[in-house]
């Protein structure tokens, strides 16, 4: 018996639930600061209205990608002044826009702070010290620190600012600093991998982070992200099909898609086009007979012209 039609479209309709949702549960599971909620137990922010419920002591933002709105700027800060702990994670040019709308003093610079000596294996991954812990960086930026404005986490004398693949300077560089706003506090850290899963089970980092938070009533804010959910769905998709099982289920669909080809009822002008192709070899058969049985070889069995 023929493969038909519906076999083809079962096969690549799994392939495909199976393909979208792995990338959907690895895309929500890898959003900016997912796995630190998970250390912490976050609640996250939707809308910066939900920060001034009266519940909120610590909000976090990890790596933000847009400049705040005036009314997430004056949501922020009001949430500072109310008493509010602010901590903000990453070195992009969005944790400055952010910083410049609550009028911090506190500036990411260019580069990353690097260490030959004392790192955890790599001049890119210094260790720092954090009252009794070792902190472990990756991809820290310095902070240039301006009037009321000091520092929390600081990088070894010996340590460099590589800029462009050219090291920089050489002393000791803040990597963490915080603010006083209002009655709240302004805490920047310059590294965004610090709350990743990759860096917060090395070292002291999870503890450090768990000190800085200490609250119950921490949140992570989500409204400072570029539509995280299609963003990473996006990366993870990649990461999947250059996997052995992403290859394996690549290998499904095409498969899929060339039995579905292949099975699929041919149009009405695919079967006059092979008829016209028999005809020009024998011009002398009967053209409406062989349309009739190129068509009804193309039902599925049990089916008829008539339906």
């Amino acid at each position: 018996m023929k493969l038909r039609a519906p076999l083809g479209y079962i096969a690549l309709g799994l392939a495909l639930a199976v393909a979208v949702g792995l990338a959907i549960g690895a895309s929500w599971g890898h959003q900016p600061g997912s796995s630190l909620a998970r250390v912490v137990n976050l609640v996250p922010i939707p809308q910066p209205g939900d920060l001034l419920n009266g519940r909120a002591t610590v909000a976090i933002v990890v790596d933000p990608e847009l400049r705040p709105t005036a009314g997430e700027a004056s949501s922020l800060r009001e949430f500072l002044y109310m008493g509010g702990r602010l901590i903000v994670i990453g070195s992009g040019a969005g944790v400055n826009e952010l910083l410049r709308s609550l009028n911090s003093n506190i500036t990411v610079a260019e580069g990353v702070v690097v260490n030959p000596t004392i790192n955890a294996g790599t001049p890119l991954a210094p260790l720092a010290t954090f009252r009794n812990f070792t902190i472990a960086l990756f991809n820290a930026s310095p902070l240039e620190l301006g009037p009321g404005a000091e520092p929390l986490i600081e990088v070894p004398p010996n340590s460099r600012i590589l800029v462009n693949g050219t090291l920089e300077g050489n002393g000791s560089y803040v990597v963490a600093a915080y603010q006083q706003v209002g009655a709240g506090k302004l805490i920047v850290i310059s590294d965004p991998y610090i709350a990743s899963g990759g860096l917060l089970s090395q070292a002291d980092n999870s503890n450090a982070l768990k000190l800085l938070i200490n609250s119950t009533d921490a949140y992570l804010v989500e409204f400072l992200w570029l539509s995280p959910p299609l963003q990473v769905f996006a990366q993870e998709t990649l990461h999947f099909v250059r996997s052995l099982e992403g290859q394996a289920l690549v290998a499904l669909l095409l498969t899929a898609v060339v039995v579905l080809y292949h099975a699929r009822p041919p149009t009405a002008e695919e079967v006059e086009d092979e008829v016209d192709a028999l005809l020009r070899l024998h011009p002398d058969w009967d053209r409406e007979k062989l349309i009739e049985i190129a068509r009804e070889r193309s039902l599925p069995d049990g089916q008829s012209d008539e339906g």
